[in-house]
């Protein structure tokens, strides 16, 4: 794990207000140390921001790698918000880590963080955006904002997926069975994109 504390400035996601803030932000989280900050990063904590102005959290994104030497992969968000991977990010990843590593690339810390919840776990990342994918499209939500699905948890009977708010706020869960879990049973090596899903909900 590594990170600096610094002040900077940031946009409220809610209010769309500007404020000053002063705070340790973690840039990298080495998944096999047993630490409080592996925990935050796994629990959707890792460098969260509160607006003064109207009360709301969420995250403060910003370049990140997360990675599992014993899991064998590395994750960078490499806040590539306007759709164009940052071909140096991914030649960085490849230069820090074994090429017998999975990598990945997302734009976001909590698609870093569902990753991260898939592969500590053992399973097939792309058999779970299938699964993902399926259930968000038979989705309906109480709430009438735009909502995101993410990978929360698994056991050996039950995949269980979140639907959150824009600001990461858990609007409900939905479970499958791991019967539905189907992976390909290929490892893969390469750089891929995440896959996050937006629905609105009105």
């Amino acid at each position: 794990m590594a990170g600096y504390e610094y002040s900077f400035s940031v946009l409220c996601e809610n209010c769309k207000e500007e404020f000053s803030h002063r705070m340790m932000l973690c840039s990298s989280v080495n998944m096999d140390a047993a630490s409080g900050m592996v925990s935050d990063f796994l629990n959707d904590r890792l460098n969260l921001v509160t607006c003064p102005h109207c009360g709301a959290s969420f995250v403060y994104e910003r370049p990140f790698v997360a990675f599992g030497i014993k899991k064998k992969y590395a994750i960078l968000v490499d806040g590539s918000l306007d759709g164009k991977p940052k071909i140096l990010g991914r030649a960085r990843l490849y230069e820090m880590f074994s090429l017998k590593m999975r990598f990945r690339r997302v734009d976001f810390l909590c698609e870093a963080a569902e990753k991260a919840r898939i592969f500590e776990l053992g399973l097939d990342d792309a058999a779970i955006d299938r699964l993902k994918r399926t259930v968000f499209n038979d989705s309906f939500f109480a709430d009438k904002r735009e909502a995101m699905v993410l990978f929360k948890s698994a056991d050996d009977d039950t995949i269980v997926f979140e639907y959150r708010d824009y600001l990461g706020n858990v609007i409900e869960e939905r479970s499958v069975g791991m019967s539905e879990y189907s992976p390909s049973g290929e490892e893969d090596s390469c750089i891929s994109d995440g896959l996050i899903l937006w629905k609105r909900t009105d």
